[in-house]
């Protein structure tokens, strides 16, 4: 590793030591490996990251060895998922080896489970997550179509009541016009029927 490198990753392990570390460096084609020295880690303690290589050529062997440089876990391809426990205390190295003539620039960040478990637990997304997730939208989407259809059912009766009220006054306006017709009707029958009653009529 370079000088800046090695002073983000000593300035990380003393400000988060137990949090994920994300570093890019440049690997030289044909170099020598460039390895990073892990904190301490104690058996069944898991290391979790990702890793990626780009340049013009790009080819990297990963791999993660033990105190006795025993070989945990190792990736070939440019863009992988590290994970690992590790079987023996002590210091782990994680190793990066070039695999082409031309310079690239690798970026990885990690993950150390300190909490003190015997066994790792996974922390990249897994079929079951998916499936959980599937199932979380789709009691989700269930639930926005329940409230969809009340809405349209509460508006379809308000328009109802609406419609239903409107008619109503209408009926009572004409049924109110009528009976003024009516009433004004029978007034001048009943004072055509008076005018006659008293009028004197003259016999020749």
């Amino acid at each position: 590793f370079n000088l800046f490198a090695a002073m983000v990753v000593s300035i990380g392990w003393l400000t988060l030591p137990l949090a994920c570390h994300g570093i890019f460096f440049r690997l030289p084609g044909r170099a020598a490996p460039e390895c990073l020295t892990l904190p301490d880690l104690k058996r069944g303690f898991g290391v979790a990251g990702t890793y990626e290589a780009d340049g013009e050529k790009e080819g990297v062997l990963v791999r993660l060895l033990d105190p006795n440089s025993k070989v945990l876990w190792t990736g070939k391809e440019t863009t992988g998922k590290i994970r690992a426990v590790a079987e023996l205390e002590g210091r782990h190295q994680l190793c990066f080896d070039t695999l082409v003539d031309t310079e690239q620039t690798v970026s990885f960040n990690f993950r150390i489970d300190a909490t003190g478990k015997t066994e790792y637990t996974d922390p990249f997304v897994t079929e079951d997550h998916t499936k959980r997730i599937e199932e979380l939208t789709q009691m989700i989407e269930q639930k926005s179509l329940d409230v969809l259809e009340q809405q349209q059912y509460a508006i379809t009766r308000e328009t109802v009541h609406r419609n239903t009220t409107e008619a109503t006054n209408n009926r009572m306006l004409w049924w109110a016009v009528a009976e003024v017709v009516v009433l004004m009707g029978l007034s001048a029958v009943q004072v055509t029927y008076l005018k006659s009653f008293f009028e004197v009529k003259v016999v020749v």
